[in-house]
Formats: C-alpha cells, sequence, structure tokens
C-alpha cells in the first residue's frame, strides 16, 4: 500500500505534457537536478567579496598553491 501510495506515476513536462514513461521521467529528473546544479555565469559583486573577512593570508595562499608532496 505504502509502495503505491508513494510512486509517481507521472510528471509534466516543460511543454505542458504529462509524461508517464519511466524512462523519459528519469530524464526529466536527471535534467532537473543538473540545471539545478549547474554554475550560472554572472558578474560577481565585489562589494560582496569585500565585506566578508579574510581568513586566509597570502603567504598561507603561497603554501596551499606549492605542488603536493
Amino acid at each position: 500500500m505504502r509502495r503505491r501510495r508513494n510512486k509517481i506515476k507521472g510528471l509534466i513536462d516543460d511543454h505542458g505534457v504529462k509524461q508517464e514513461n519511466n524512462g523519459v521521467m528519469c530524464a526529466m529528473v536527471k535534467n532537473y537536478f543538473a540545471h539545478l546544479f549547474t554554475r550560472e555565469n554572472g558578474e560577481i559583486d565585489s562589494s560582496v567579496l569585500e565585506s566578508i573577512p579574510r581568513k586566509v593570508t597570502d603567504d598561507m595562499n603561497e603554501a596551499l598553491l606549492l605542488p603536493y608532496t
């Protein structure tokens, strides 16, 4: 009973069409989350970054950028 209640029977695509094919629904979910977690290219407001206090000094950064040994 629980499995029947929790089963996703269909999804509405970007065109407003209900899709019930498992393969199509899997692709829709994958594309949704890929788009959700994909970085969008945009300009970074430097005033926001300036208000964040620096924790890594220039010397620390140089040490972190050295090749791993």
